[in-house]
């Protein structure tokens, strides 16, 4: 490669002093979950980000001031607030206006915290929102559609994670990317190719260097036959012809795409990440990236980050 890629090793040291040179205001939906307290008490003491908790302000001052928290350093939003629901309620009909739903409905979504939190972020007025610690994946995913929407060239939703293996690691240092498609549970090649590819551009955001993209299977360059190896196969070729410049392969087995004497055995042709500062994407049916996800984990060594859903670079739901 002619240009220099950043040194993994320190990835995950690195995130707090990133954010905190350029700390944004992100919405905590579920201000009454002590999880939230104490992710808020962290991004206080560290300066990594502007919280904003919706609830009960009494209740959320009170349950902030335990857990070790200038309650005056956060500001805290009553959900019940009747501009905050009528801002709401004008978003949605705004957002919604080309369906018939029911005005009834709409006033209930717009008295829900995740729906709010969705109007602020769609609106501009705050820079993220995390959520999903309390309430389901559906009820965040929904809020994100709704009221934020997919990013401009995305059509379908998917979410990556990264797993950070430190130095001592067989496989670190490095970072891993996986991607599945977690809302389309059987996605054709082109989705699966869309899949690929907003991982890589999140990667380049987030870890900030150069992905180079397993397509998971449980065949190796044709050692079985299928219709879903039919479908990662073109999915390749897809990705390719989208990103003519990304390393791909595929379809692979997760030994063939991460453990170098097999991947020389059983795909000599895969441009496996060999060094301290490579990288890798890991993207595939549902299924297959959460096997080869569990294949790599170790509890003890690594550290995961994420779901990190795509419907713009601005909501994220966290891990139940």
């Amino acid at each position: 490669m002619s240009e220099a890629e950043p040194d993994l090793s320190g990835f995950l040291e690195g995130l707090p002093g990133r954010a905190a040179a350029r700390p944004r205001r992100l919405v905590l939906p579920e201000g009454a979950e002590p999880r939230i307290h104490a992710a808020v008490r962290t991004a206080v003491r560290q300066g990594i980000f502007r919280p904003v908790l919706l609830g009960h302000p009494t209740e959320v001052r009170e349950a902030l001031r335990h857990s070790g928290t200038d309650p005056d350093a956060v500001e805290v939003v009553d959900p019940t607030d009747a501009e905050l629901v009528e801002r709401t309620l004008a978003w949605l009909l705004e957002r919604r206006a080309r369906r018939s739903d029911a005005t009834s409905r709409l006033r209930k979504w717009a008295a829900d915290p995740l729906m709010q939190a969705g109007m602020l972020v769609g609106s501009g007025a705050a820079d993220g929102a995390v959520a999903g610690c309390a309430r389901t994946t559906a009820d965040v995913v929904r809020a994100a559609l709704t009221c934020v929407g997919l990013a401009e060239e995305m059509h379908t939703l998917s979410s990556s994670f990264y797993m950070v293996f430190p130095a001592g690691h067989r496989a670190g240092p490095a970072v891993l990317s996986f991607t599945a498609a977690g809302v389309v549970p059987h996605p054709d090649a082109r989705q699966l190719a869309e899949i690929a590819t907003a991982a890589v551009r999140a990667r380049r955001r987030i870890v900030g260097d150069r992905a180079r993209v397993a397509f998971l299977s449980y065949s190796t360059h044709g050692s079985a036959r299928g219709p879903s190896v039919d479908v990662v196969r073109e999915a390749v070729s897809v990705l390719r012809s989208l990103m003519p410049d990304v390393a791909a392969d595929g379809e692979l087995q997760g030994d063939a795409a991460r453990v170098p004497a097999v991947s020389e055995r059983k795909a000599p042709g895969w441009t496996r990440p060999t060094s301290p500062k490579s990288s890798s994407s890991t993207s595939g049916p549902p299924s297959r990236s959460a096997r080869c996800y569990r294949a790599c984990a170790d509890p003890s060594t690594t550290s995961r980050e994420g779901p990190r859903p795509r419907t713009s670079s601005r909501w994220r739901a966290s891990p139940p």
